[in-house]
């Protein structure tokens, strides 16, 4: 579970050499310095080559190394239409464990289906619209929009078919959105259902969907301030030297901080319930920091919906966009659903 994010970067490092030089007489790089540019072990890497090879993209040529297959056909964009995924503000995208995990779902989805993932990086000078119709693409995926491009999205809108996932602006139209305060709520209550009233908030930062959260969880626990730490602040050694003091009496703590939180509580321990919002994470590190509750913020089940509805608008651009806000459900261990 834990190679599902790079194995799915490889294959689409390998997949867009086809699309870019399609160069045959060239080898690949080596497993080795495949391995150093996307930090894992030689192992994954060689997993996802040979499903490369099995798929009919790379060819292995002995003593000589892994090139681009010269008998694969290169789909044309006549048959494999063009999507483009844009994340958060469109310039910048922070590699969460969270996002990756959305990421894998959406090319999962579309593994089977006859389309082309590009993602893109739009630039501060030139406006969303002007910028995105010159990719000649069929549709865009706008995962966690930032909140106020609204105006640019709906501009997006009118040249080609736009479809949000895990935004929280009502005024977006054609996005599936999570009501993220109702999910920090629900946090909130099974902490003050377990007496704790000064709870750690870990991963605290202005990304789209956090800052809603965070709203309501300081509205709940005002006079836990110096309890919301920023994501710079959940550096393990910080996190130790601080829960040495005083081990928590609880804590949410945002996926993309839970390795630093494992291995921070180590020698310190945590003396009340943990909670998180990213499944696969928890089971990594469960043997460390058994999570208590996970609060699903990005449930599988949406990031299908999102993807069956910007098909349908490729397919379809004159229906209306799907337009749904779901309330995150918190599993509780002992199987209990709030």
């Amino acid at each position: 579970m834990a190679n599902i994010p790079s194995y799915m970067l490889i294959r689409q490092y390998v997949m867009e050499l086809f699309f870019t030089h399609l160069d045959y007489t060239r080898p690949l790089m080596s497993e080795h310095a495949l391995a150093e540019k996307f930090g894992v072990s030689r192992s994954t890497i060689r997993l996802a080559l040979d499903d490369l090879v099995r798929d009919g993209y790379l060819e292995r040529r002995n003593r000589s190394g892994m090139y681009l297959s010269r008998n694969y056909v290169v789909p044309t964009p006549g048959r494999y239409r063009k999507i483009l995924i844009v994340t958060g503000d469109g310039k910048y995208t922070f590699l969460s464990q969270v996002f990756l995990h959305i990421l894998s779902r959406v090319y999962d989805w579309f593994s089977t289906r006859e389309f082309r993932l590009v993602q893109v990086s739009l630039s501060a000078a030139c406006p969303p619209a002007e910028e995105l119709v010159f990719q000649s693409a069929a549709g865009v995926l706008w995962i966690i929009p930032h909140r106020d491009l609204t105006p640019e999205i709906e501009a997006c809108r009118k040249l080609f078919p736009v479809q949000g996932l895990f935004g929280y602006d009502p005024a977006l139209d054609c996005s599936v959105r999570a009501d993220y305060v109702a999910g920090a709520l629900k946090a909130v209550r099974r902490f003050q259902a377990e007496n704790v009233t000064r709870p750690y908030l870990l991963g605290a930062s202005d990304f789209p969907n956090r800052t809603p959260f965070m709203e309501a969880w300081m509205q709940a626990f005002p006079g836990c301030a110096d309890r919301m730490l920023s994501i710079p602040e959940c550096r393990r050694e910080l996190l130790a030297e601080r829960f040495r003091r005083e081990p928590p009496e609880g804590l949410f703590c945002f996926g993309s901080e839970y390795p630093e939180l494992a291995a921070a509580v180590a020698k310190t321990g945590i003396r009340g319930p943990v909670i998180t919002d990213y499944p696969a994470m928890a089971a990594v590190y469960a043997d460390a920091v058994p999570a208590t509750g996970i609060l699903d913020l990005a449930p599988e089940e949406e990031i299908r919906r999102a993807c069956e509805a910007l098909a349908g608008l490729v397919e379809h651009p004159e229906t209306p966009g799907t337009r749904r806000c779901f309330t995150p459900s918190l599993r509780w261990k002992d199987g209990t659903v709030d």
